[in-house]
């Protein structure tokens, strides 16, 4: 189920291609990863995968460092659940669609308050 959702939107990439893909070293993506501002989800002895769709062809997703600041108490597969989870916050949409077209600031106010009960 885990590697299902990692995959959803596209093959994840490793460390090295992610390093590659932002002109920086391994270790920085590492350093980016701990100090939240890049999410990493570990497979165990296959090291860390990162979702594709957090990169776009400008380095990083616009919005997406904002996020993740939002979400500093989730797991990271808790975020990752969030980001592709329809949110009534957002009309049923996922919070990915909803950065993808630059509703940053939705996206944030929904992670703020994310895991706690919504009343209808």
């Amino acid at each position: 189920m885990k590697q299902q959702l990692l995959s959803q939107y596209g093959e994840p990439l490793n460390s090295q291609e992610v390093a590659d893909l932002l002109g920086m070293t391994r270790q920085a993506v590492d350093k980016r990863r701990n100090n939240n501002k890049l999410l990493g989800l570990s497979l165990g002895k296959r090291g860390y995968r990162y979702p594709a769709w957090q990169f776009s062809s400008g380095g990083i997703l616009p919005g997406w460092e904002s996020v993740l600041a939002a979400l500093i108490e989730t797991s990271p597969w808790g975020k990752l659940q969030f980001m592709l989870s329809g949110d009534i916050r957002l009309e049923g949409k996922t919070p990915l669609e909803c950065l993808q077209i630059g509703k940053t600031e939705k996206v944030v106010a929904a992670a703020k308050v994310y895991g706690q009960q919504v009343v209808a």
